[in-house]
């Protein structure tokens, strides 16, 4: 008897320490599948961030200018003079307050321009690659890996969760054309809207764009593409989250600041005409005991318009 229960004593000890060694590898691999580090500090991040936007501002600015001089309109012209005041309220999806104010008073065409290509550009930018998953397939696959990935973000810690986002993120990736397709095709669409726009104000392109334009859209494309694919498919620690305001948005002193400093038309702002640039904002999904949080930070802040500046 003595014998047998030594022998089911040791049979059993050997079986729980086998256990043991396996929960202990289990728990090696998670630690180092969850603690991968990033290959860029979050403020490199941010840092490229900030310089496309004035990459975008630059370059819409200068190019609206020289619209406008060759132009050559009225003093006293106004877009509410426009040509087609309807298409240009279209072109500008979101920010209809650009053309007229609430009294319906237009803005001259040097104010209204530059800005107005700012808007466009950034609102090509969030639709076509910022608001997607992989700007590489199609409208219904994005908002289904979109939905996967809230979903596994609401069970899920941060690194856990950024770690499926950036393995699927890199398996699409794998089979797309070059990021240069991309880039053509985003300078080829924002031509093609601020075109539109020019020409419902003036009703043509009065002396076209500045000779280097599109190169300078295809340059925003490629830095926009590279930036988005990197935070995307490489960056663990925070998700990050380019954000158009619009006429629907509030003065929010936390994520917007006045462009140029201009003097609100209210103080403190409340409602906003548009933005000028994209303001940047992170998410971490955290864990506790019960539950999974998000915590949100404002990165970068928005240039945006009030009436004060017209």
């Amino acid at each position: 008897m003595t014998y047998n229960s030594g022998s089911a004593w040791a049979e059993e000890k050997k079986g729980l320490l086998q256990q043991l060694n396996e929960s202990q590898s289990e728990r090696a691999q998670l630690r180092t599948y969850l603690q991968v580090s990033d290959s860029q500090d979050p403020r490199d991040v941010v840092e490229l961030f900030d310089k496309l936007n004035v990459s975008i501002k630059n370059s819409c600015i200068l190019a609206g200018r020289t619209v406008v001089k060759s132009a050559k309109t009225r003093a006293s012209s106004t877009t509410s003079d426009a040509s087609d005041v309807m298409q240009l309220q279209k072109v500008l999806d979101g920010a209809k307050p650009l053309v007229q104010s609430t009294n319906g008073k237009g803005r001259k065409a040097e104010d209204f321009l530059p800005v107005a290509f700012c808007y466009v550009v950034n609102l090509v930018l969030v639709r076509n690659i910022f608001s997607l998953f992989h700007p590489g397939v199609s409208r219904d696959e994005n908002e289904l890996l979109l939905n996967t990935y809230r979903d596994i973000r609401r069970r899920d810690p941060q690194r856990l969760a950024a770690r499926w986002r950036c393995l699927t993120y890199a398996a699409i990736d794998r089979h797309q054309p070059p990021s240069g397709t991309w880039s053509r095709g985003f300078a080829d669409d924002v031509l093609d809207r601020l075109s539109t726009l020019v020409t419902s104000l003036f009703g043509n392109v009065p002396g076209g764009f500045p000779a280097n334009f599109r190169e300078e859209l295809v340059s925003i494309g490629a830095e926009a593409y590279k930036w988005d694919s990197s935070v995307k498919s490489t960056f663990k620690a925070l998700d990050f989250r380019p954000v158009l305001f619009t006429s629907a948005d509030h003065f929010d002193p936390a994520s917007m600041t006045l462009y140029l400093s201009h003097k609100p038309d209210q103080s403190p702002p409340r409602k906003i005409v548009a933005a000028v640039t994209l303001a940047l904002r992170s998410a971490e999904s955290i864990s506790s005991e019960r539950e999974i949080t998000e915590e949100n930070v404002w990165q970068s802040k928005a240039d945006v318009l009030t009436e004060g500046f017209f």
